[in-house]
């Protein structure tokens, strides 16, 4: 899946006096919706974020950075309301959403190629 997303800086003086907000396609690798229908998050494959909708009005009401590898797998706990974001980069970062916080745990491979 692709979506247009909005990348740079709005204010002039941050983005060297241009101004502009730069559009660019991204391409989702995984989709996640919270317990209560009302959230859907989905991770992309670059640049390394989620992206976090309300499902009744269609916005986009975050973005959420951190990984450093493309994001793999989205899950939301059933009944703590937390998301749990896994990578390419080897670590599984969990957010609270509503709050807006976000911690991660490194994990080591279990296969080496």
């Amino acid at each position: 899946f692709f979506f247009q997303a909005e990348d740079g800086i709005r204010d002039a003086q941050e983005s060297r006096g241009l101004g502009d907000v730069y559009k660019r396609q991204v391409q989702l690798k995984c989709l996640a919706v919270d317990p209560s229908g009302e959230i859907v998050c989905a991770g992309s494959h670059e640049p390394y974020n989620i992206y976090v909708w309300n499902i009744q009005t269609g916005n986009l009401i975050d973005v959420i950075g951190g990984h450093n590898g493309p994001i793999s797998c989205l899950a939301f706990s059933p009944s703590l309301g937390l998301l749990a974001s896994g990578s390419w980069d080897k670590t599984v970062r969990i957010h609270d959403i509503f709050a807006r916080k976000s911690r991660d745990e490194q994990y080591l491979s279990l296969i080496h190629i």
